[in-house]
């Protein structure tokens, strides 16, 4: 009985992690990912309460038009300044775990200029 409650455990870390961590994974906009004109992001945060240790995952196609900086607060957010940064990711499934409390900011090297794909988040 042992040997299958240990099984149990396993096969539940392994399919459901972050019930088993006590994390919760965010797809960034959902079903339509990281792209251009399609989500509000900063809408779609809004609907979410984050917290240290939550994961977010930025799913976008094309590598040479996407990417996710972290950007270093709201000044370089709000000016779309990509250096410096705390990361910049452009692998196509980016993801990036809060480790902290406190705001975090992300955003599109190539598009946060016309206001899309950027949002900001308080993490708890």
């Amino acid at each position: 009985m042992a040997r299958r409650s240990a099984g149990l455990v396993l096969i539940a870390f392994f399919v459901f992690p972050s019930m088993v961590l006590g994390f919760t994974e965010f797809i960034v906009g959902g079903n339509d990912g990281w792209k251009a004109g399609v989500v509000d992001y900063s809408a779609w945060a809004s609907g979410y309460t984050f917290s240290a240790g939550d994961v977010l995952v930025f799913n976008y196609w094309d590598t040479t038009e996407y990417n996710v900086v972290v950007a270093t607060g709201s000044d370089t957010f709000d000016k779309c300044v990509s250096t410096p940064n705390l990361g910049f990711y452009d692998t196509g499934h980016d993801v990036l775990t809060l480790t902290d409390a406190g705001n975090y900011y992300f955003f599109c090297d190539e598009h946060c200029e016309y206001g899309e794909m950027k949002f900001m988040i308080t993490v708890s």
